[in-house]
Parts: C-alpha cells; structure tokens; sequence
C-alpha cells in the first residue's frame, strides 16, 4: 500500500487558480462517487464559489471553510 504522501491527492507544492481547483474538484468526485459539487452563488468577479457534499443525505453537516477575499490561504 502506497503512503499517501507519496502520491497525494491534490498537489500541495502550488497555489490553485479558480479554474485548477474546479478541475480537480472534478477529479476528485469522478474518483469518490460519494462526492458532489453544487454552488452557493458567485463571488464579486463572477466564479462560482464552489460547495462539495460527501455522502448520500443520511446526516447534515455543514462545515464553513472561510477566508477573506483575495488572499491565499
């Protein structure tokens, strides 16, 4: 079994642009069935701010991940 360090996920070496997190957003929910992406609405210059759901409806959980626009996490 490889160890996930060796083979992540998402690279962590690089900041995302919006349109390289949509993709691997993307990826991501092609290889884990049990994630979706929705949206909550657009941010001041037009993206789509993106909402994931993990699971299938049986509990509710909402989990806010925020920061203040334009910075880097």
């Amino acid at each position: 079994m490889s160890n996930s360090r060796e083979n992540p996920i998402l690279p962590q070496e690089k900041f995302f642009d919006h349109q390289q997190l949509m993709d691997a957003l993307n990826h991501m929910t092609m290889r884990f069935p049990s994630l979706g992406i929705g949206y909550l609405g657009e941010s001041i210059l037009g993206k789509g701010i993106p909402m994931i759901t993990l699971g299938y409806g049986k509990k509710e959980i909402l989990y806010v991940g925020a920061h203040h626009g334009m910075e880097w996490i």
